[in-house]
């Protein structure tokens, strides 16, 4: 029998940005949230008590890592990050960039090594990559997109500001200026003082970028060198982040609880809907399979495109804010090496529980060979038509099986699964 150790479902790392992890400051906010009408341009006033109580330094804020791939295992890795919101990782540079408010934090190895500043950041929505050496900002608070270079921050070498582009009013009408002298980072701009709130862009053509306008409810596309921009899809209710996936975007149309399969051409092609409540982000994992941000119901969500969720992880008051794919080698330079020793004890078959298993091959182990053993007491089967399956599957006749284990395989199964396979039953 083989004994080579077989992924069924390889772990797909992810970063998941939580910008409040503090459930008291969470529900002042959401007080906050709540005295605004539902496009969030009603402004409130600075004497609220909701307002007056409300400080950013007590929102907290955490950058964690999940397995989209298996969600119960919950979160696997966290460093603290004020306010944490778009991400960006540097594998030249071996750094994560996270967006703070009106700051970027440089985290390497489990810690904020230093922060990026800018006179017009404020409000830091999206980090994305441009080329080799830049990133763009997305500066929500002062409606703009800035391209950076992280070895000199404070000076964008290129900007766009939604006010010098036909959108200098904000939802009530009042003219909006951007004073490019001042410095922003010391200003308070709410969503309702935005002219556009646009929250997200993305490189997709040569000299164009794809952003999205809160307000509007628009995806734009923006003119690099003459920064003018084109509308191309409206009639969003606050959409938020604009990612490729294959053969096209993906589009998170946030109050009206969907995300939307856009084509090459910015056509619909499909609509991702269920139980949802705010739809702030969504990737694709792989080939119509999502990972989606179910913000007000405080979890995350892996979908098909027939709209059937297949895992779902529920991680508490907090506010989560958008996802980064990562690869497992990128994991050391952002949380440190211990964190490979981490994983291995979750992803690496344990030695003795593997010979013990070895000892008692079956030419019909649950209708194939056994392959292999992880230490989550699972039981990797090939089938006879060359598929993987793991034990912990609830099929009936692996349940069934399961009862009835050798004697020298049933100390490495816990009571978790006993219970499990009495619960099917009943």
């Amino acid at each position: 029998m083989n004994t080579k150790r077989v992924a069924l479902h390889p772990p797909h790392f992810v970063l998941v940005s939580f910008f409040i992890t503090n459930p008291s400051a969470l529900q002042k906010i959401e007080e906050q949230w709540a005295e605004r009408n539902k496009t969030h341009s009603k402004i409130i006033s600075k004497t609220s008590p909701h307002t007056h109580s409300l400080r950013s330094k007590t929102f907290g804020g955490e950058v964690c890592l999940i397995d989209a791939n298996n969600l119960s295992l919950g979160i696997l890795e966290r460093i603290y990050c004020p306010i944490a919101t778009g991400m960006y990782y540097s594998r030249a540079r071996k750094k994560l960039y996270v967006g703070s408010h009106r700051s970027v934090c440089i985290i390497q190895r489990g810690r904020i090594r230093a922060k990026l500043h800018n006179p017009l950041f404020n409000d830091i929505h999206q980090l994305t990559f441009a080329d080799s050496r830049h990133f763009f900002v997305v500066s929500t608070g002062v409606d703009g997109i800035l391209k950076i270079n992280p070895e000199h921050a404070s000076n964008a070498s290129w900007d766009w500001l939604a006010s010098e582009q036909g959108y200098d009013q904000d939802p009530l009408g009042k003219k909006r200026f951007i004073n490019r002298t001042k410095n922003y980072q010391y200003v308070t701009s709410t969503t309702p003082e935005q002219t556009t709130h646009i929250n997200s862009c993305l490189p997709y053509k040569k000299n164009k970028l794809l952003a999205t306008l809160f307000h509007q409810g628009s995806l734009i596309e923006i003119d690099i060198h003459s920064k003018a921009p084109r509308i191309l899809l409206d009639r969003f209710k606050c959409p938020h982040f604009i990612r490729k996936r294959k053969g096209g975007y993906i589009l998170s149309d946030s109050r009206a609880n969907r995300v939307l399969l856009l084509s090459r051409q910015f056509k619909v092609e499909h609509i991702l809907s269920g139980d949802y409540n705010w739809v702030q982000d969504c990737i694709e994992l792989k080939k119509n399979v999502y990972l989606l941000a179910d913000s007000n119901n405080n979890r995350v969500v892996v979908t098909d495109r027939d709209n059937s969720p297949q895992s779902t992880y529920s991680y508490g008051k907090r506010k989560i804010f958008t996802f980064l794919p990562v690869r497992r080698s990128d994991l050391s330079s952002i949380f440190g090496s211990a964190v490979q020793k981490n994983l291995d004890l979750i992803y690496a078959p344990h030695p003795s529980l593997l010979k013990a298993a070895l000892k008692n091959p079956r030419k019909n182990f649950m209708g194939g060979s056994l392959a292999d053993v992880f230490p989550y007491h699972d039981i990797v089967v090939k089938t006879y038509d060359g598929h993987y399956k793991r034990g912990h599957q609830k099929l009936r006749k692996e349940i069934d099986y399961l009862e009835n284990l050798p004697l020298h395989l049933k100390p490495f199964f816990p009571p978790i699964l006993e219970s499990s396979i009495t619960s099917q039953r009943t």
